[in-house]
């Protein structure tokens, strides 16, 4: 495995998808470089990370809470579905959250 080719390809899907956040009300800052990644909660839209984290884990998906970030770094060998899933999962949460 190219290691630097595949963090390149499936970092820039992962930014592409998390591109979305950026337009809801209840998401402050978005942030990735390669395969880390952060979506922020505004504090003002009433939104915690607990809340939006207990939405994700009742559809199986688990994330890194801290605070109202919610941080993802997933596994080299993720494929671009997979980063489907858990983007789709978290714009589902937050949606239910709120």
């Amino acid at each position: 495995m190219d290691v630097e080719a595949t963090v390149q390809a499936r970092g820039a899907h992962l930014a592409t998808r998390l591109e979305r956040f950026k337009t809801m009300n209840s998401v402050g800052n978005v942030r990735s470089k390669g395969l880390i990644a952060a979506v922020e909660l505004d504090p003002a839209s009433g939104l915690t990370g607990a809340m939006v984290g207990a939405e994700t884990e009742k559809r199986g998906v688990f994330f890194r809470i801290i605070g109202d970030t919610i941080a993802m770094s997933p596994p080299l060998i993720v494929s671009d579905d997979e980063i489907d899933h858990f983007t789709d999962v978290l714009e589902d949460s937050i949606q239910a959250a709120g």
